[in-house]
């Protein structure tokens, strides 16, 4: 399988992959769920970088509230991809 190399793509298909993971393991730890998720979306360099950050929102976002319908969590990523792509800039 080609490497994501896309940082959006990266984006939407590691919070797919975190949605799916936190439906069924609803108390898996934040180290479980990015191992996991990082084992299902194949990326690189940046892309992989933003896949972990937006891995990492959607938990956060969980611990702090509920975290909605799949729309609203796409929408509050989108919303927020900006936030989340400054994160990895110190890296």
């Amino acid at each position: 399988m080609e490497k994501i190399k896309d940082v959006r793509l990266a984006m939407i298909v590691s919070a797919g992959k975190t949605i799916d993971y936190l439906k069924f393991n609803k108390n898996a730890d934040f180290e479980e769920v990015i191992s996991q998720v990082m084992n299902e979306v194949n990326a690189d360099g940046r892309a992989k970088l933003a896949a972990i950050a937006t891995a990492n929102f959607i938990i956060s976002s969980k611990r702090r509230k509920s975290l909605g319908t799949q729309k609203e969590i796409f929408e509050d990523i989108h919303n927020n991809r900006e936030a989340i792509l400054s994160s990895i800039e110190e890296y």
